[in-house]
């Protein structure tokens, strides 16, 4: 008798270990970036310095973007398979936005910085930033395949161009009104119009939020000439239901007979 009591309280103990286990583990994993404040996403990526990060192969060398990818698996969400550059145009997790660089821009810690040219391109995790430059975690930067400090400025560094960061949805993060959720990027969609022998050519269509509000902006070329901002108008339409913009340009003058519409996903 006593021993059947004994083997129910093992199987008690047994079965608590594994749900205060399982709790446990649940919480760890909820720790996604919209429970982080940016200051504890810039203390992770400091514990990483001096590390040579992994995350596909450990016998090859040490990339930035596995640095990167790590990052994102930190904070729960899937990161793209590419090179560092097309970082600049995939489309970022949910809550996540994508800011251009622009004149009077200041990251923030956790930060995803994102250059662009030379063969790869780069990306870093940025611990610390004021306007004019910002201090980041670089991996298989100047041949060094293990996760190190730079001190960045926004300007161009050798072939490699600082395009903008990637923000992740941090509690209490920095808002910025450059911010856009779209990582879709039309690089040319051609559409034709009836009653007119005449096309438009639409490239780099930018989304934005500003106060509240979506505005776009693209640019627009017929026979593959770039066209004035004054030849031709353009409004957007939100559609929160469906989650896109649609883009309406309408040509001006000469080109009244030319219109038509782009729309892009948004989140």
């Amino acid at each position: 008798m006593r021993q059947h009591h004994n083997g129910i309280r093992i199987r008690k103990v047994f079965f608590l270990a594994i749900l205060i286990t399982l709790i446990l583990s649940s919480g760890a994993y909820a720790k996604t970036a919209k429970y982080y404040k940016p200051a504890q996403a810039a203390s992770w990526i400091r514990r990483q310095a001096g590390k040579s990060v992994y995350y596909w192969n450990p016998k090859s060398s040490a990339q930035c973007t596995e640095l990167v990818y790590s990052y994102y698996r930190h904070l729960d969400v899937n990161a793209p398979d590419t090179d560092a550059w097309q970082y600049s145009e995939a489309k970022p997790p949910s809550g996540w936005k994508k800011i251009r660089y622009y004149a009077g821009f200041t990251a923030q810690p956790g930060d995803v910085a994102v250059w662009t040219g030379g063969r790869y391109g780069h990306v870093s995790l940025i611990v610390s930033a004021n306007s004019s430059s910002f201090l980041s975690l670089d991996q298989n930067m100047n041949g060094r395949h293990f996760a190190a400090f730079y001190r960045h400025s926004y300007a161009q560094e050798g072939e490699l161009s600082f395009w903008g960061v990637i923000r992740p949805g941090f509690k209490k993060g920095k808002k910025d009104s450059h911010a856009v959720s779209s990582g879709r990027k039309i690089r040319s969609c051609v559409y034709y119009y009836r009653g007119s022998g005449k096309h438009f050519a639409v490239k780099d269509i930018q989304i934005r939020m500003r106060r509240g509000k979506i505005t776009c902006s693209c640019k627009v070329y017929c026979k593959n000439k770039l066209l004035s901002r004054k030849k031709y108008r353009i409004r957007c339409s939100v559609n929160r239901k469906k989650k896109t913009v649609t883009c309406y340009i309408t040509g001006k003058g000469a080109y009244s007979k030319c219109r038509g519409k782009v729309r892009v996903p948004v989140t």
